[in-house]
C-alpha cells in the first residue's frame, strides 16, 4: 500500500501535459486487446487459413518496422506532437476498415494503416513524455503510463468477448463483430483530441547533425542484439495466442477475452511493481531475472495438457516478460541525449519490432503443422536473448531508480 500511495502522490504531482499524454497513450492501446483476442478468430471464422492470418500481423508489424525509425527522425527534427496526432487518426481509421475484412484488399489495407499508425504514435509519445517529465519522476511516470496502457488493453480484450455472445444470440458473423470495431474506432478518436491540448516544450534536434543517435551507440547496439532475438521469438506466438487456445483447447473469445483481460490487468500491476524491484535489485538483475523466469514459464505452457494449467502459465509468463519495460524505457530515455529521444527510442523499438513482425507468419505456419511447435522455438530464442543480455550488461554500472521516481542521486 505504501508504494501505491507513493505512485498516487507522484501522479498528482505530474504536469497537466504528462497526464494528457498518459491518457492518450492508454486510449491508443485499446486495439492491442481487441486485435490480440478477436482478430485471429474472426479471420479464421471468415475462412482465412493460418498462414494468411499470420501474414496480416506480419504486414502490420512490417510497415511499423519500415517507418518507425524514419518517423522518429522526422519527429526529432520537425515536431513530435503532429506525428502523434496523425498516428491516432490513422489507428481509428484502421479499426473502421476491419468492417470489410472479408475483402482481403481492405483487410491488408487496414493492416498497413495500423502499422503506419503505430510508427507515428509510439515513436513519439514516449519522447513527448520524457520532455514533459524530470529525471526524478520519469520512471514513475512511465510506470503509471504502462499501467494505464495495460489497463486499456485489458478493457479491449474484455470487450472482445462480445462477438462470441452476439453470435450465440443468432447474429450473423460480420454483424456480431461490427459493434466491437466501430466502438473501438470511435474511442480512438479521443486520443488526438487529447494530444491537441498538450503544450510540451520539445527538445528539437539541430539541422545538419547526424540522423541516427550516436552518443549512446554502444548501449543501443547491445540492446539491438538482445531485442532482435527476443522479438523474433515473441513474434512467433504472441500475436496469435488466441488462435493457439482456439486450436488446442477449442476456446473462443468468450474464454480468451476475459483471460487476456486478466493478463493485461496483471501486467498493469506488474508495471507499477517493476520500478520497486529495480530500486532493490538494479536494472540488470531485474530484467535478467524476469526474462529468465518468463522463458521457463513459456516452456511449461507448451507442455501443459489442461486448459486451467495452461491459463495459469500463460498469465504468469505474460507478467514476467512484460514487467521490466517501464524501467528499460526510463533508462533509455534518461541516458540518451534529449534531442535524440525519439530516434533512439525508435531504433531500439525497431530491434524488437522487426523480427516480431517477420516471424508471425512463420509462427502461424508452424502452428498449422503442430500447435505447440512455435512455443518451443520461442522458448529457445528467449533463452538466447536472456543469455545475450547477461553477457552484454552484467558489468554495466547503473544508478538505482527510486521506487516512484527517477535514478537515485
Amino acid at each position: 500500500m505504501g508504494s501505491f500511495r507513493e505512485y498516487l502522490s507522484v501522479y498528482r504531482g505530474l504536469s497537466r501535459d504528462t497526464r494528457l499524454l498518459i491518457s492518450a497513450g492508454a486510449i491508443n492501446s485499446l486495439p492491442f486487446g481487441v486485435l490480440a483476442v478477436a482478430l485471429p478468430i474472426y479471420l479464421k471464422l471468415l475462412g482465412y487459413l493460418e498462414p494468411a492470418i499470420g501474414a496480416v500481423f506480419s504486414v502490420n508489424g512490417g510497415v511499423a518496422v519500415l517507418l518507425i525509425v524514419p518517423f522518429g527522425i522526422v519527429a526529432d527534427r520537425f515536431g513530435r506532437k503532429r506525428m502523434t496526432i496523425l498516428g491516432g487518426l490513422c489507428q481509428a481509421t484502421a479499426m473502421f476498415l476491419l468492417l470489410g475484412a472479408a475483402n482481403p484488399v481492405i483487410l491488408y489495407g487496414s493492416a498497413i494503416l495500423s502499422g503506419t499508425a503505430e510508427a507515428l504514435f509510439f515513436s513519439t509519445v514516449q519522447a513527448l513524455m520524457a520532455d514533459s517529465t524530470t529525471t526524478e519522476n520519469r520512471t514513475a511516470a512511465l510506470g503509471i503510463s504502462f499501467f494505464a496502457t495495460s489497463a486499456a488493453t485489458a478493457m479491449g480484450a474484455l470487450a472482445s468477448s462480445t462477438p462470441d455472445f452476439l453470435r450465440g444470440a443468432g447474429w450473423a458473423l460480420q454483424s456480431a463483430y461490427a459493434p466491437l470495431f466501430v466502438a473501438t474506432g470511435l474511442a480512438l478518436l479521443a486520443s488526438p483530441l487529447l494530444i491537441l491540448r498538450v503544450f510540451v516544450q520539445e527538445t528539437r534536434k539541430a539541422a545538419g547533425g547526424p540522423l541516427l543517435p550516436r552518443r549512446s551507440g554502444g548501449i543501443i547496439a547491445k540492446m539491438l542484439v538482445t531485442q532482435l532475438v527476443i522479438g523474433l521469438g515473441a513474434g512467433l506466438i504472441v500475436p496469435i495466442f488466441s488462435l493457439w487456445f482456439f486450436l488446442k483447447f477449442g476456446q473462443t473469445e468468450s474464454f480468451t477475452g476475459p483471460l487476456f483481460a486478466v493478463g493485461a490487468a496483471l501486467n498493469a500491476v506488474a508495471f507499477l511493481a517493476a520500478p520497486v524491484l529495480a530500486k532493490r535489485f538494479g536494472f540488470f538483475r531485474t530484467v535478467f531475472a524476469l526474462t529468465a523466469c518468463g522463458t521457463v514459464l513459456l516452456l511449461f505452457l507448451a507442455v501443459s495438457p489442461w486448459l486451467a494449467l495452461a491459463s495459469v502459465f500463460f498469465l504468469a509468463r505474460n507478467s514476467a516478460m512484460n514487467m521490466s519495460w517501464p524501467v528499460l524505457s526510463s533508462f533509455l530515455l534518461t541516458v540518451v541525449d534529449p534531442s535524440e529521444r525519439s530516434s533512439a527510442s525508435a531504433v531500439v523499438g525497431l530491434s524488437f519490432r522487426l523480427p516480431f513482425a517477420v516471424s508471425t507468419a512463420f509462427g502461424a505456419a508452424m502452428m498449422a503443422q503442430n500447435v505447440d511447435f512455435p512455443l518451443y522455438v520461442t522458448t529457445a530464442l528467449y533463452a538466447v536473448g536472456a543469455a545475450s543480455f547477461f553477457v552484454f550488461f552484467r558489468r554495466v554500472e547503473e544508478a538505482r531508480p527510486t521506487a516512484a521516481g527517477g535514478p537515485a542521486t
